[in-house]
């Protein structure tokens, strides 16, 4: 958590207005925040989850994919401007599709 409030410190000196969301993952990915410029969403998102992620499955590849449908198909999200998606993970993945997969559509 530490690493992203971090990066939102980061993009809050941004004054282009940058869409950011969260998507986490476990067995399913679950899409927490969707593109927004109100950080304070990803923060609260995140300071729900009462437990550490330390155990459960670790489906990065899905996340991954979840974090592409959202990219392409949210209504904030830009033709013109450049998708990125930041992985962070405290496990290797153990559950659903490869993340070398999903991380190959997404440069496509």
């Amino acid at each position: 958590q530490s690493a992203v409030a971090e990066f939102l410190n980061i993009m809050q000196r941004d004054t282009r207005g940058t869409h950011i969301g969260l998507v986490t993952y476990n067995q399913a990915p679950t899409n927490d925040v969707a593109l927004t410029t109100d950080y304070s969403q990803i923060v609260a998102a995140l300071n729900s989850y009462s437990n550490p992620f330390n155990r459960g499955a670790t489906n990065i590849g899905d996340g991954i994919s979840l974090a592409i449908e959202n990219l392409e198909r949210s209504p904030r999200s830009r033709d013109w401007s450049v998708r990125v998606i930041i992985v962070l993970t405290d496990g290797k993945q153990n559950f659903g599709r490869g993340p070398i997969d999903a991380a190959r559509d997404a440069a496509n």
